[in-house]
C-alpha cells in the first residue's frame, strides 16, 4: 500500500476476503469483522473497536515476504522469513494515521498472546493450531524481562483484551456487520 486512506485501507480489508486466515476455515476478512463487532459488542470503545479491526493489517497491506511470521508459503512451499512480524509491519504502516493507543493494539497484540501463553498456561492450552504454530515463530513463552518490560508498556491491557477477542473471533460463517459500517467511526479516528 503506497498511500494510506481510509479507501486504500478498506481495499485491502475488502481484499483480505479472499485470503485465508492463517490455517483457520474463515478469511482475513471475515476474522477482522467478526473481532470488530465482539470489540464493540464487548467494550463499545472506538480505539478499540477501530485497534481490533485493524490488528492484522500487516497481514493483508504489507508484502508478505517482508513478514517474519506469516503462514502463506511462497511458491516453493515455504514460508517466508522476513524482517518483522505482521503485528510491526501493521502498527509501521499505520504509525502516521492513528492514536498511540490504537497502533498499540496493532504492535502489540503478538506480545500479548506470548504474554498470555506465559502468565496463563490454560489459555495456551485453548488456542488454535495456527496460533500454536505462529506462537513459536514469534518468539514462544515471554521470559521474566519480557513479561515485565510488557506490563510496563502502554496500552499493554487494551492488547491483552484485544486478543482474547481475537481468539473468539475465528468462527466459520458467523454473521457479522459489513466492512462498510466502520467507515465513518475509522474516519473521525484517522489523522491526516
Amino acid at each position: 500500500m503506497t498511500e494510506v486512506t481510509v479507501d486504500t485501507i478498506f481495499e485491502a480489508l475488502e481484499t483480505s476476503g479472499q485470503v485465508q486466515y492463517g490455517t483457520e476455515p474463515i478469511t482475513e476478512l471475515e476474522h477482522a469483522l467478526q473481532i470488530a463487532d465482539i470489540a464493540d459488542e464487548m467494550s463499545g470503545d472506538e480505539e478499540m473497536i477501530l485497534a481490533a479491526l485493524l490488528h492484522d493489517i500487516g497481514r493483508v497491506a504489507v508484502r508478505q515476504d517482508e513478514i517474519s511470521d506469516t503462514l502463506v508459503p511462497d511458491h516453493m512451499g515455504k514460508t517466508k522469513d522476513g524482517s518483522k512480524g505482521h503485528d510491526a509491519a501493521g502498527a509501521e504502516l499505520l504509525s502516521d494515521y492513528f492514536s498511540d493507543r490504537i497502533l498499540a493494539g496493532i504492535r502489540m497484540h503478538v506480545a500479548a498472546k506470548r504474554y498470555l501463553c506465559t502468565v496463563e498456561p490454560k489459555y495456551r492450552d485453548k488456542i488454535s493450531g495456527g496460533s500454536e504454530t505462529t506462537l513459536r515463530m514469534q518468539g514462544g513463552l515471554m521470559s521474566d524481562e519480557e513479561l515485565e518490560k510488557f506490563r510496563a508498556t502502554p496500552f499493554s491491557e487494551d492488547a491483552v483484551q484485544i486478543r482474547r477477542w481475537d481468539d473468539m473471533a475465528k468462527i466459520p460463517g458467523k454473521p457479522t456487520r459489513p466492512l462498510e459500517h466502520w467507515r465513518d467511526m475509522m474516519s473521525r479516528h484517522m489523522q491526516k
